[in-house]
């Protein structure tokens, strides 16, 4: 479990930015205060060249002081949200991460019995646990490499591990916890394809701007002659009409707010990102690609920050009365687009970064984690449940069928989920929560939680059988993991046997790696399989579990036992 050296610099940190920030505050109080007086001034007094040159010089460096001290309030909040990645991290450590706010649920599919039973979304999932996701590419590919895993780059694993032994991550997990929930359901084609398509500029479009020019004609010859001010409301006026009715065009109707948000993210963690060393040369690939577009990044966020100004309805009405705003912003848009903007790489490596961050907290936040090798056979030392608190650890090596006995509680479906869970991180180029962890490359079939299923009128038997048969036909097409609990608990004992002996012979056949739990020991004897057992011990009337794997098969249960101890018999 990694160390953190830098949480109590980062609070001196925070009180310093605050503190300037705090100065800026004052400043620009006094600056707005000033403008407002002297504009005050301008219309009760009348000495108009005076007044408006004072109004207008405060006014400008009030925006000036906005500008500068922007980039100190957003550090501020970078660094209280790195105080949060701190707290996210001991929370983690302590398994209590059930409130975590994004736990996937919405890439659920109830035809892949495997995240269900190995809790891989929603509440209290692997998914919660893990993510650090925020941008709509990161999130689909981090579900995706947990759903249907793809072959990550060489050296992806590697680099998780660097992060995992890495405190200068968790600058990256803050800028991306500055992302705004709204912007979950926007894809990167949406996103990118808004400042892709063709403007039209129409002739008409000009005369909004040649009233603001008249206007900027006038103003000099109304302050230096006192001209009738009057006439001044007749260009302001003309401004605003011309603008809101000549232009017309449908970038000015797309959600320019979770737009700008989204852009202002990527810029945002480019930065992050250019900012950040990190010794390792996969991340230095990722960090070239990504910023040599953060030019185009900033472009198109300058694009999504005037559209998102003209939707603030105030500012909307005084840009248009003074300046003709949607007339020039419209001659603006279509030079820069026009030109085309288009990125490459940055947000997809951006993805991969989100990917690589959220597998990484496998091994800051837990006692033991390895890089997965590739392996004949399944060879698991130390596996840990990532998040069980004091987890046991198991170990096991085996190339073929395992029939796992043990009573009631003992951990017998807590080890099939940790290997379930070590495989699917296998598979996703993570790193595994284990002291080592090799094994060929195997898809995963369970049947964890084959329960009755009321509204859809299925029994626990007929739901078995349906886990059973997509197990029947993936057996055929490849190499599989099959991790079954209690098998076909849904029918009566005789049956069972029978039935259970048939479908350990078929995975044989096939050469399934497979573990099948079990409370009939009369499985044990079944040929081609391999016996563990987990047992407990009784103590003053209480009973205990080690919570240990033992080869060889199970010799008792505790469900006499139970009842005795629950009073229901003597």
């Amino acid at each position: 479990m990694f160390e953190f050296k830098n949480k109590a610099i980062l609070e001196e940190s925070i009180k310093k930015a605050k503190q300037k920030t705090t100065l800026f505050s004052v400043l620009r109080a006094i600056l707005a205060i000033s403008t407002i007086v002297f504009i005050i001034c301008l219309l009760s007094i009348g000495d108009y060249l005076l007044y408006g040159l004072l109004s207008g010089g405060f006014f400008l460096l009030f925006m000036i002081a906005i500008i500068l001290s922007n980039p100190f309030y957003k550090r501020v909040r970078i660094l209280e949200n790195k105080r949060k990645v701190y707290e996210r991290h001991m929370q983690r450590r302590e398994k209590k991460f059930s409130h975590f706010s994004d736990n996937g649920a919405e890439f659920k599919d109830k035809e892949d019995y495997k995240l269900s039973d190995l809790d891989v979304f929603g509440p209290k999932s692997l998914y919660q646990y893990l993510s650090e996701a925020k941008t709509p590419l990161g999130r689909s590919m981090l579900a995706n490499q947990l759903k249907n895993p793809i072959k990550m780059e060489d050296g992806f694993t590697n680099f998780v591990n660097t992060l995992a032994n890495c405190e200068e991550s968790l600058e990256l997990e803050a800028s991306l916890m500055e992302f705004k929930k709204g912007q979950n359901g926007i894809t990167t084609n949406e996103f990118e394809s808004v400042v892709h398509d063709e403007i039209s500029y129409k002739f008409w479009y000009i005369l909004p701007i040649l009233s603001f020019l008249f206007m900027l004609i006038y103003i000099p010859i109304f302050l230096i002659y006192g001209l009738n001010p009057y006439i001044l409301l007749i260009f302001l006026a003309f401004n605003f009409i011309s603008s809101k009715i000549i232009i017309k065009d449908k970038i000015y109707r797309v959600d320019a707010n979770s737009y700008y948000y989204l852009a202002d993210l990527y810029v945002d963690l480019s930065e992050s990102i250019k900012n950040t060393n990190i010794s390792d040369p996969y991340y230095n690939k990722l960090k070239e690609e990504i910023i040599n577009e953060l030019p185009l990044m900033k472009k198109i966020r300058g694009i999504y920050t005037l559209l998102l100004v003209r939707r603030n309805i105030l500012l909307n009405i005084i840009l248009n009365i003074i300046f003709s705003f949607d007339a020039f912003l419209i001659l603006y848009l279509k030079a820069k687009i026009s030109k085309g903007i288009k990125l490459n790489k940055a947000i997809e490596n951006i993805a991969i970064l989100e990917v690589a961050l959220s597998f990484k907290n496998i091994g800051m936040d837990n006692l033991e984690y390895t890089i997965p090798e590739d392996n004949d056979i399944l060879l698991a030392k130390d596996m840990r449940h990532p998040f069980v608190k004091d987890c046991i650890p198991n170990s096991i090596e085996f190339d073929g069928g395992i029939v796992l006995t043990g009573s009631n509680m003992s951990g017998k479906t807590t080890f099939m989920r940790t290997l379930g869970i070590c495989m699917l991180l296998k598979n996703a180029s993570s790193i595994v929560p284990a002291v080592s962890f090799k094994a060929p490359s195997l898809t995963i079939y369970t049947s964890l939680r084959a329960n009755d299923m009321l509204q859809e009128g299925v029994s626990t038997f007929y739901a078995e059988i349906k886990r059973m048969n997509k197990i029947n036909q993936a057996i055929k097409k490849e190499k599989c993991l099959v991790l079954v609990d209690e098998i076909f608990k849904g029918t009566n004992a005789l049956e069972r046997t029978l039935a259970s002996r048939k479908v350990i012979e078929k995975l044989n056949m096939y050469h399934a790696i497979f573990i099948i739990s079990t409370h009939d020991f009369e499985l044990c004897e079944t040929k081609g399989i391999t016996n563990y057992h987990f047992e407990e011990s009784y103590k003053d009337d209480k009973i205990f579990f080690d919570y240990k794997l033992k080869e060889g098969p199970g010799i008792k249960g505790n469900a006499l036992y139970l009842l005795k101890m629950s009073g229901i018999l003597e």
